[in-house]
């Protein structure tokens, strides 16, 4: 992992791979310090979920910002020894800007256009991660389906709360039980009231990034 104009590039994506089952020290990349002094200056949501990280992970955690990974740049990746890897989408969208239709594609309200849903986004980072990135990982999975599991996703929304979530994103769908459960078993959807301590790392535990070590990580 090389660091150009404070940026980390994964030159072989294997290192991934190798932070996952022996991590150094936690810490960020870049530091907190650095990121502030960045071009191009981080969301004001990135910043707080960052801050919000730092004040509660202990160092048994690594958390990257905007990392480049063969072309994908997910805006954090929490990373935990012999757990996984939470990939993290930050938004600091306002939902009275967009509405979903009724096939679920996000469209931003004024002139009815078409915009990436930050879900499906996510979501990409993840198959990426096993179809293009670790070695061996996609393999694995196919054999033993919950190597799946090892990395897991969640969207936050700064400008929003656990209930606008959920009146936009949840309630109105309610009756597509395969969308319900792809958002239960793939996707966590992050309020600004989620960032407590007790909540967040509530949602480390349900995904395993709370320090049991997993039987899915091996030798191999």
């Amino acid at each position: 992992m090389k660091r150009t104009k404070k940026l980390y590039i994964f030159e072989d994506i294997n290192e991934l791979a190798a932070i996952i089952k022996d991590p150094t020290m936690a810490t960020f990349y870049p530091s907190l310090d650095d990121i502030k002094l960045l071009k191009v200056k981080p969301e004001i949501g990135e910043l707080y979920l960052l801050n919000f990280l730092n004040s509660i992970l202990d160092n048994n955690y690594e958390v990257f910002f905007n990392s480049f990974l063969n072309g994908d740049r997910p805006d954090i990746i929490v990373v935990r020894k012999n757990a996984g890897v939470m990939i993290i989408e930050v938004k600091d969208w306002n939902f009275e800007h967009y509405y979903l239709d009724e096939k679920r594609k996000w469209r931003i309200e004024h002139n009815k256009a078409f915009t990436k849903s930050p879900i499906d986004q996510v979501f990409q980072y993840k198959e990426n991660m096993f179809n293009l990135h670790l070695e061996n990982l996609l393999e694995k999975n196919i054999k033993n389906s919950k190597l799946w599991n090892i990395v897991t996703c969640a969207v936050y929304f700064h400008n929003e709360t656990s209930k606008t979530i959920n009146d936009f994103l949840i309630e109105p769908f309610i009756q597509d039980r395969k969308y319900q459960d792809f958002l239960k078993y793939n996707v966590s959807l992050l309020g600004k009231d989620s960032l407590t301590e007790k909540d967040f790392k509530s949602i480390l535990s349900q995904k395993r990034l709370d320090g049991s070590i997993s039987s899915l990580f091996d030798n191999d």
